[in-house]
C-alpha cells in the first residue's frame, strides 16, 4: 500500500460563490473498474466575499421622465457580498456639482423631510445571486433635476464603489386625435 497526498490550488471568484467544491479520492485499473471509492466524500459550499462591484456596463442610460410626472423610480443593481447594510449605501445629489448646503445626501433605508427624495431599504435581488437593488424614489422630478451631479456610493470593509446616473426629461405623448 502506498500514502499518496494530492493538492491543488483554486482561485476563488464571484462567480464561484454558492457552488461546491469536492475532494474524492478514487482508484481504477488499467481497464477502468474500480478499485478503491472513498466512501466519505469531503464536500463544502464556497461563500466569496467581496466588495460592490462595478456595473457590468461602463455607460448607464440616463434615467428618463415626463415634466409632471408624481414620481420618478432610479434603480442600480449591482453585486456584493454580503449585501451591504442600508448604512453602507448613500445616495448623494448635488445641485452645483459639489458638496454644498443645497446638497441631498440620504442611507438607504431614509427620505428627507419633505418627501423630494426617498432611499429605499437595499433589496436582495436575487435568491441565490449577489444582485442588490438600490432604489431611490424622486417625487415630482423637474427639469432643474437634470442638472444634478447623481450617484449612489456604496462602501463596504471590502471595497468601494460609486454609480453616477443622470436623468434626462422627455417629451410627453402626444394624445391620439384619430381616436
Amino acid at each position: 500500500t502506498y500514502e499518496v497526498t494530492k493538492t491543488f490550488s483554486f482561485i476563488a471568484s464571484e462567480e464561484h460563490c454558492g457552488q461546491y467544491v469536492k475532494c474524492e479520492a478514487v482508484q481504477k485499473d488499467e481497464e477502468g473498474q474500480i478499485l478503491f471509492q472513498e466512501q466519505d466524500v469531503m464536500s463544502r459550499k464556497l461563500s466569496v466575499v467581496f466588495g460592490p462591484q462595478p456595473l457590468e456596463s461602463d455607460f448607464m442610460t440616463a434615467f428618463t421622465f415626463v415634466e409632471g410626472d408624481r414620481e420618478l423610480e432610479v434603480n442600480i443593481i449591482f453585486a456584493a457580498n454580503p449585501v451591504p447594510e442600508d448604512n453602507q449605501a448613500i445616495w448623494h445629489i448635488n445641485p452645483t456639482g459639489n458638496a454644498s448646503s443645497a446638497s441631498h445626501v440620504l442611507q438607504a433605508g431614509h427620505s428627507e423631510e419633505d418627501g423630494k427624495y426617498i432611499a429605499l431599504p437595499l433589496n436582495n435581488t436575487q435568491e441565490e445571486g449577489h444582485g442588490i437593488r438600490a432604489t431611490l424614489i424622486i417625487t415630482y422630478p423637474t427639469v432643474a433635476d437634470i442638472e444634478n451631479l447623481n450617484y449612489l456610493e456604496v462602501a463596504t470593509s471590502k471595497g468601494t464603489q460609486q454609480y453616477h446616473f443622470e436623468l434626462e426629461v422627455i417629451e410627453a405623448p402626444l394624445a391620439d386625435d384619430n381616436k
